[in-house]
């Protein structure tokens, strides 16, 4: 198996990852780094079908030259493991690690024989390395931010990548500044045809609760006069529809209200390249401007 780099090591005690051995607990892995200018060689067993931590200190590898100069920490740019035997094996984070000398007092509880003490020693710990290993290169992060400087009546995030990005978290803070109740509508891609759509919602209000369906994209509700919030987590099914799921609070005080929505677009798309948000008057359907100034809508998802 190989991962390539380039990696920076160079301000690490060593290098760890989590290792699933084929169960031979007499057999050995060989391990191989490789920089331009030389690699590090060394082994571990190979150990049980299970998870496991393997920590491995510059100490327990063996410097190779390439050229007659040091290899390079900072630059590697191969690691290999190689297995002599039948068997399955699997790797999964793969992280630098330092030295961190933490003692801990354990007290460990016995009923037929009281307490018995002991201390024990964490050798090690570990980090994130910035590198790009596909195990360890998505985080889940700010996509964009658009924070309104005028009443609007639809925001757009253009230029996504669902298909990259994985999955999408909408997280809305805005104000209705009329008295009129508003509706949340989410447009996917351009596609603007309120009956491709369809909603299941949830409301409850102090001690009432109702739920009712609807054939368009409503994701959430926009109280009149109130401030509003909503998150909405977005995905694409392996058939390739677009789905959303919302939690949205309106009011505020003892009228406070909670809405809950499941949201399917019937349309089949390759990708979300494109969100809308639109506010609609509950009276007609229209659109106004019931995103008032400041109003903030945060986009996140898995980037590298």
């Amino acid at each position: 198996m190989t991962v390539w780099g380039p990696l920076d090591l160079s301000h690490w005690e060593g290098i760890a990852f989590y290792w699933w051995g084929s169960g031979g607990s007499d057999q050995n892995i060989d391990f191989e780094m490789r920089s331009p200018t030389g690699g590090w060689v060394g082994t571990f067993p190979d150990g049980p079908a299970m998870w496991r931590w393997v920590f491995l200190r510059w100490s327990d590898l063996t410097a190779v030259d390439f050229d007659g100069s040091r290899p390079d920490r900072s630059n590697i740019t191969h690691i290999l493991w190689t297995y002599h035997t039948d068997g399955v094996r699997r790797i999964n984070y793969i992280v630098g690690w330092r030295k961190q000398d933490v003692y801990c007092h354990a007290i460990i509880r016995n009923a037929g024989s009281g307490e018995l003490f002991a201390k024990f020693e964490v050798g090690q710990g570990f980090n994130d390395l910035f590198a790009r290993f596909e195990v360890m290169v998505d985080r889940f992060t700010l996509i964009e931010e658009q924070i309104l400087t005028s009443n609007a009546g639809r925001v757009t995030f253009t230029g996504l990548d669902l298909n990259a990005h994985k999955n999408y978290t909408l997280i809305a803070e805005w104000y209705n500044p009329f008295s009129i109740l508003g509706l949340i509508w989410f447009f996917y891609n351009g596609d603007e045809v309120k009956t491709n759509y369809h909603s299941q919602a949830f409301q409850a209000a102090g001690t009432t609760e109702q739920a009712t369906k609807y054939n368009e994209p409503r994701i959430g509700i926009g109280d009149d006069l109130e401030s509003n919030m909503a998150v909405v987590h977005i995905g694409i099914s392996p058939g390739g529809y677009i789905n959303a799921l919302s939690q949205s609070r309106a009011g505020k005080g003892t009228y406070l209200m909670l809405h809950s929505h499941a949201q399917s677009h019937t349309v089949v798309q390759a990708n979300l390249t494109q969100l809308t948000i639109s506010c609609r008057n509950s009276v007609g359907l229209a659109e106004y401007a019931g995103f008032g100034t400041g109003s903030k809508f945060r986009l996140y998802g898995y980037k590298s």
